[in-house]
């Protein structure tokens, strides 16, 4: 299954292949034109801090790109890590499912529960414990907020 980010690459090989998710239906606006455009949560792209970013931290994305609730994928380095918020408050965790691999920033979030999309493995955020599997955790990632950039850890790039 090819369940991504509304604008990330999985969206694309889905209009690619003519599969087609609920993430590629359109979503409800009020018709204000902030609310017309996609949203923009793809993670790759320049988080433009306002402020400066700390030694030994790395800005992955702006606080704008995603709104509570959800969660996205971004890379810092060669590592994955998936980065959402949950009632105002940042968390990050290991991008991969240590059940079987799956993309957890693909997951749905269900307020501190991430479920992996490929098996239904959940975890919680702010602890990383596995809710299905007790031998089970993801790794969880320190998160920053300066000015309106979400910081982690640089030494994540290395590993």
């Amino acid at each position: 299954m090819l369940v991504g980010r509304r604008s990330g690459v999985r969206s694309r090989v889905r209009s690619v292949l003519g599969v087609f998710t609920w993430l590629d239906e359109p979503r409800p606006t009020s018709g204000s034109p902030a609310e017309e455009e996609p949203a923009k949560a793809t993670g790759a792209g320049d988080p433009s801090p306002t402020a400066a970013v700390p030694d030994g931290w790395t800005a992955v994305l702006r606080v704008d790109e995603i709104e509570d609730g959800e969660v996205i994928e971004v890379m810092v380095g060669e590592h994955a890590v998936a980065v959402g918020r949950v009632d105002g408050e940042w968390f990050a965790v290991d991008n991969v499912c240590p059940h079987a691999g799956g993309p957890l920033g693909d997951g749905i979030l269900d307020g501190c529960t991430l479920t992996c999309p490929w098996h239904g493995y959940s975890y919680d955020v702010r602890t990383g414990k596995c809710e299905v599997d007790d031998a089970l955790e993801v790794a969880t990632v320190e998160v920053r907020v300066v000015g309106d950039a979400v910081l982690v850890p640089s030494a994540l790039a290395a590993s």
